[in-house]
C-alpha cells in the first residue's frame, strides 16, 4: 500500500511538472493589451514556481551600463511593466528574488541543467531560443525568418556589454546600447496562484 501511494505521487508529481524539469509546463500568467503571457515552468515546488517567459516580451534598451542593479531595464520591468502586465492579484502572488519581482535570466539560469539547458554556452540550445511576441515587434526587436529574436541576459561580460541567448540558443554578447535586442523575462510566484 505504501510503496503504490509513493509511486501515485510520483506520477502526480511528474504529470504536473512539478519535478524541476525545464519547459515540462506551460502556464498563463499576465497580459498585454496584445495577449496573455504564457510561461514555461523551469522548477515548481508546493510553494513556488519559477517561470520565464515563452516569448521575448519587449524590446527595451539596457541603459547605460552593465550593472543590473541600476540599469533602466530592471528599473522599467519592476515598475511600468509590472503595474502594466499585472493584476494586483497577481502581482500580490509574485515573489521577489534579490529585490525584483521581474528580473532577467542570468548565464546561470541559462545554463541550469535542472531548468533542462546545456551546461556549455556554445551549444545550440533550442530550449533556450525565443521568439519575439507582438509588443516586442512592435518595439523594433530584430527577428530572424523564423521570428527567433536574441535577448539580453543579467549577466554583464566587460564594461560595454552583456551575455546574450542568440537565435540559435547559444550564448553570445550584446552592447548595452543596441536598441533591437529583446527582452525575456522571468519571475517567481505562489504555485497556487497558477493552479
Amino acid at each position: 500500500m505504501k510503496k503504490s501511494l509513493i509511486a501515485l505521487l510520483l506520477c502526480l508529481v511528474l504529470c504536473c511538472g512539478f519535478a524541476g524539469s525545464a519547459l515540462a509546463q506551460t502556464v498563463v500568467f499576465g497580459s498585454t493589451s496584445y495577449e496573455p503571457l504564457c510561461w514555461d515552468v523551469l522548477y515548481a515546488d508546493g510553494q513556488y514556481t519559477t517561470l520565464i517567459s515563452k516569448t521575448c516580451v519587449a524590446c527595451q534598451p539596457f541603459g547605460d551600463s552593465n550593472n543590473w542593479h541600476s540599469s533602466y531595464l530592471r528599473y522599467w520591468l519592476n515598475n511600468g511593466y509590472l503595474y502594466g502586465a499585472f493584476t494586483p492579484d497577481e502581482r500580490c502572488a509574485m515573489v521577489p528574488v534579490e529585490g525584483d519581482m521581474i528580473r532577467l535570466p542570468s548565464v546561470g539560469d541559462m545554463t541550469n541543467f535542472r531548468f533542462g539547458y546545456s551546461a556549455n554556452r556554445d551549444a545550440q540550445d533550442r530550449t533556450r531560443s525565443a521568439r519575439a511576441n507582438a509588443v516586442a515587434v512592435n518595439q523594433g526587436v530584430w527577428t530572424n525568418d523564423y521570428g527567433y529574436c536574441s535577448y539580453y541576459t543579467m549577466t554583464p561580460c566587460d564594461s560595454t556589454s552583456m551575455y546574450q541567448v542568440r537565435t540559435d540558443g547559444s550564448i553570445g554578447v550584446a552592447r548595452i546600447d543596441r536598441d533591437n535586442v529583446g527582452v525575456r523575462i522571468m519571475i517567481k510566484v505562489k504555485t497556487n496562484a497558477l493552479y
